[in-house]
């Protein structure tokens, strides 16, 4: 897809099938809660449902609203917050359920949802929830499963170690920003012993199409690279919604450039292209976009560069410690 297609790695081809909600279709096969039903009724629960879009940033619903339905994640992923604290509880991902346990209670929202990324739910009113929990005893069972994991994770005594993004925005942030050099970089970085896969801009710029072909992706691979050149702001913008982690890609000159900048490269790793930038231009992207990384080291190659985002993205990235004591060296760690 786009002008050079979408390409997968380790061995397993990328595709450019577009999944819809359709009739006759089974997205909710990968639910858990609706694993054990019968085909036929969930084709009939999707024909008869409502799917509701939910854009990257906007809220599914609020502390304290009604129960009147919960929803299945099609694509995209969201995220459980508490007003009080503004501390995430919970990240949901394609085939989790939201929403279920105010519905059975009765009681109000418990936490605000919003939508991580550009997101598609199958909307179950709460009458439908009580019909198939009194008619099917295989939904029953698939509910209790889902919140005994809930449960499960919200005990846990051992801090559970940050997920690894499944999606990665990789975005020309000035002019003469290598951008197919380093994704191909980044992509062979990110495919050592795992499966990816990069996604270009489409040629025919319809987003939809791009959605679903990204949540297609994901479904067969580890992590999907997307890259998003100098001057296409839709596809940028596209691109930084979906994204999990984001790279800000330094032209040439290595400064940022005059004009602002996307704002969801707020908070991105910085990776130098072509010139690695000088400590006063290091000092700019700092102000511009307070990077939550540099790979920008002088004296490097590009691949080299790229090789080692692609291994802090992956969870490989090595680290030395060279000291006179063994002190400072768990200090590090």
């Amino acid at each position: 897809m786009g002008e050079q297609g979408n390409r997968g790695v380790q061995g397993v081809a990328a595709t450019t099938t577009a999944v819809t909600v359709t009739a006759g279709a089974d997205p909710l096969a990968e639910a858990p809660v609706f694993a054990r039903l019968d085909p036929a009724l969930r084709t009939a629960l999707v024909d008869g449902g409502r799917v509701v879009q939910v854009a990257a940033g906007e809220r599914l619903f609020a502390q304290g609203d009604p129960p009147d339905a919960m929803f299945v994640v099609l694509t995209g992923r969201l995220v459980a917050v508490d007003d009080g604290s503004g501390e995430p509880i919970r990240a949901i991902g394609r085939g989790q359920v939201v929403g279920e346990l105010a519905v059975l209670t009765g009681e109000s929202r418990s936490a605000t949802v919003r939508a991580h990324r550009d997101s598609r739910l199958l909307e179950v009113p709460k009458q439908r929830v009580e019909d198939l929990l009194a008619g099917q005893p295989g939904f029953a069972l698939g509910l209790l499963v889902a919140m005994g994991a809930q449960l499960r994770e919200s005990r846990a005594t051992q801090p559970t170690r940050a997920a690894l993004p499944s999606t990665v925005a990789l975005v020309a942030a000035g002019p003469g920003a290598p951008l197919s050099a380093t994704a191909e970089a980044l992509l062979a970085g990110m495919a050592e012993g795992r499966r990816a896969a990069l996604l270009e801009r489409p040629v025919d710029g319809d987003p939809a199409a791009a959605a679903e072909t990204l949540d297609r992706l994901e479904r067969d691979h580890d992590q999907v690279l997307l890259a998003a050149g100098e001057g296409d702001a839709a596809w940028s913008q596209f691109c930084l919604r979906q994204a999990d982690r984001a790279i800000a890609l330094a032209g040439d000159p290595a400064g940022p450039p005059e004009a602002p900048l996307p704002a969801g490269l707020r908070g991105a790793y910085l990776l130098a292209g072509t010139v690695a930038p000088s400590d006063a231009q290091l000092a700019r992207w700092r102000q511009v976009i307070d990077p939550c990384g540099a790979v920008a080291a002088p004296g490097v190659s590009l691949e080299a560069r790229a090789g080692a985002l692609a291994r802090r993205l992956t969870g490989r990235s090595v680290g030395v410690v060279l000291s006179g004591g063994g002190a400072r060296g768990f200090a590090h760690i």
